[in-house]
């Protein structure tokens, strides 16, 4: 669901011209009379910052990095984030861009290069060599301490204020841990304690981090060596959280009644045939599942909606 390694790049890749069908070019068109608010903007006061795709907005508001699906017409966008939606307004008038939100409007001007702010930062991971036994036996340790404290916020009502304070200081643990041995690998740790990693970094909604962490999970996954799934559900949430559409199906949200949805898939006509292939159950059957343990409200598809 994700690539590797995100490099600190411009967020425009040049691909190859190819020449369109003519059921596409209308579409293209229509992309064409949006192209010149396309880029990366600076607020002409403040820190903020936004960067205008095709089908992906990155935007750096009150002090965080955030990113959204997006459908451009000619009033604006059409904001989508985990299931729900915003509407923005947007006016352009040479090098000026005006945003519209519900908190009011903000000027933008052109930026010359994508602020520094728009760029996820790199996480590395320190070399995957051997460690000493004690080593992995302490780190076993603690993973199998940490994933019980994660399990146990989340089953219990009564602590489900602790989580976000439980996820940060067992996020923590990770990066500084996975800095110095790298990635938790099941070959090197055991499948238990890779298993724990992957809870810990899934719940972490550190995105460098997840990113740093899923080649690694992807390698043992079809290796055998760790449940496929955890790969599944990382390189979703990861796709889902950077504004791109997930792979397997694996992330529910809920749409703006409240509604639980399936958030938008990269190919709905073959997911049945992606999830098999990484040996997961059906989509269906998940649904169904995630159905039956929410008190019967059917999960639909966002898309649908």
């Amino acid at each position: 669901m994700i690539p590797r390694a995100f490099a600190r790049r411009a967020l425009h890749l040049l691909m190859p011209v190819v020449a369109l069908p003519p059921a596409c070019r209308s579409a293209a068109e229509e992309h064409g009379a949006f192209e010149p608010r396309m880029g990366a903007w600076r607020a002409l006061f403040g820190e903020e910052a936004i960067a205008l795709e095709a089908d992906r907005v990155t935007w750096f508001r009150e002090g965080e990095l955030l990113f959204y699906r997006a459908r451009h017409d000619r009033l604006g966008l059409f904001l989508e984030r985990w299931g729900r939606k915003e509407r923005i307004g947007l006016a352009l008038n040479g090098s000026a861009l005006s945003v519209r939100t519900a908190k009011g409007d903000r000027a933008f001007t052109r930026a010359a290069s994508v602020p520094e702010c728009l760029l996820l930062p790199r996480f590395d991971l320190g070399p995957a060599t051997p460690p000493p036994e004690a080593t992995v036996r302490a780190i076993r340790e603690e993973l199998a301490r940490r994933r019980e404290e994660d399990q146990a916020v989340r089953k219990d009502p009564n602590r489900l204020e602790e989580m976000m304070a439980v996820d940060e200081a067992n996020t923590a643990f990770l990066k500084e841990t996975v800095r110095r041995v790298g990635w938790i690998d099941a070959t090197r740790f055991g499948r238990e304690a890779a298993g724990a990693a992957f809870l810990i970094v899934q719940h972490s909604g550190d995105l460098p981090l997840m990113a740093a962490a899923l080649p690694a999970i992807e390698e043992d996954a079809r290796a055998g060596r760790v449940d496929p799934q955890d790969y599944a559900l990382l390189f979703d949430r990861l796709q889902i959280s950077m504004g791109r559409r997930q792979r397997f199906g694996s992330q529910i949200g809920e749409d703006d009644q409240g509604r639980p949805v399936v958030l938008p898939l990269e190919d709905r006509s073959r997911v049945e045939a992606l999830r098999e292939g990484l040996g997961l159950i059906p989509l269906r059957t998940h649904l169904d599942l995630i159905r039956d343990l929410s008190g019967g409200e059917e999960v639909r598809f966002l898309e649908d909606t």
